[in-house]
């Protein structure tokens, strides 16, 4: 991840307060979710190796699933914290976004809740599959459609400026 935000760093350095330094950002910010959503696939086998575990031990009734969850989701927090901080901290201040400190920490808790919602995402789905290779291309897919409708919605925009001109 450090390697990561110092290569997009570096990529997308110093870009300009202008209409094209917006686009370069735009680009900026469509890599990084990109990048965060296909990353987060590792947690795939890790939860398949875990899943056989957990039903045997679920089925004698020594833990609920519930329990399994809301550790599981704990235990992947300051991993995540750590992956966040490694990625954004470098890509941040290269980029040259804004230089106010409140402002990289949102950036970095954006980048946090992202790699957390798609860690998690992976764990619901890695429950579902049979084996890794459906598993991966399922997370595949899901994590795909997350790309494809994570862009605005500006059809409201072009209709309410078709009714406003009448």
């Amino acid at each position: 991840m450090l390697i990561s935000g110092l290569v997009l760093g570096s990529i997308f350095g110093r870009a300009k307060d202008d209409l094209a330094g917006a686009e370069e950002k735009v680009g900026l910010f469509a890599f990084i979710l990109t990048f965060l959503l296909s990353c987060t696939t590792e947690a795939l086998p890790i939860f398949l190796q875990e899943r056989e575990i957990l039903m045997k031990e679920t089925s004698c009734g020594s833990y609920r699933v519930s329990s399994y969850a809301i550790a599981n989701g704990l235990v992947y927090l300051p991993f995540l914290l750590i992956l966040a901080i490694l990625f954004s901290t470098p890509l941040y201040w290269l980029v040259g976004l804004s230089p106010n400190f409140v402002a990289f920490i949102h950036f970095l808790v954006l980048i946090w809740l992202i790699l957390y919602t798609a860690n998690s995402v992976v764990v619901c789905f890695s429950a579902l599959v049979p084996n890794f290779i459906v598993g991966n291309s399922v997370i595949s897919g899901v994590m795909g459609s997350f790309f494809l409708f994570s862009g605005p919605d500006t059809s409201y925009q072009s209709m309410g400026s078709q009714t406003t001109g009448s």
